[in-house]
């Protein structure tokens, strides 16, 4: 006689969910932090005076990349 067993993965809620929850908040955490240092290295290598002309100062450009990838 032959014994058959089968697995049924949740369909709601359970550990593969919870797995794929993290992965795509942790792919977005990601996402957002590289937009801030690409944001962050593009107005560091701008000149005072370009800052300037835009109305930025130095001191606030981590504000402002900060601001332009998580929204703060």
């Amino acid at each position: 006689m032959a014994l058959m067993t089968t697995a049924q993965l949740p369909r709601e809620g359970g550990l593969l969910s919870a797995l794929a929850a993290l992965f795509t908040t942790l792919a977005e955490k990601r996402a957002r932090f590289v937009e801030y240092r690409r944001v962050l290295a593009e107005l560091n290598s701008m000149s005072d005076r370009e800052l300037a002309d835009i109305g930025i100062s130095r001191h606030s450009t981590r504000d402002l990349a900060e601001q332009a990838a998580y929204g703060a």
